[in-house]
């Protein structure tokens, strides 16, 4: 059997709440806050969840923890950042988004430069 992109999240996210969800690592940008910003503008647009959820074809639980700034629950950080970009690209809000997101110094781009 295949597995597909929620039968691989929801694994991930199983093993991590057994795991104790975050644990001690330090996340690498304030969820809460932005969810909360997302939130709020999705609020003040008038949208549901079912409107997001259909339209960027993420899981309502992952709409849902983005919101609510649960880590716990969300896959690996990468693909966190990116349901952020596109959520915030969605209600036009990026520029209010962006500078809350890590810049990864450490690119390959960067290391392309230098060499």
């Amino acid at each position: 059997m295949r597995m597909n992109r929620d039968m691989f999240f929801g694994l991930w996210a199983e093993q991590n709440l057994m795991s104790g969800g975050t644990g001690s690592r330090k996340m690498p940008f304030d969820l809460g806050k932005v969810g909360s910003l997302l939130k709020t503008a999705r609020e003040e647009k008038g949208l549901s969840f079912e409107d997001i959820t259909g339209a960027l074809l993420i899981r309502k639980q992952v709409i849902d923890a983005i919101e609510s700034g649960d880590w716990t629950v969300l896959p690996p950080v990468i693909y966190v950042k990116g349901y952020v970009t596109q959520y915030a690209s969605f209600l036009d809000i990026l520029d209010l988004i962006e500078p809350e997101l890590p810049i990864r110094e450490d690119s390959f781009s960067d290391k392309v430069r230098q060499s």
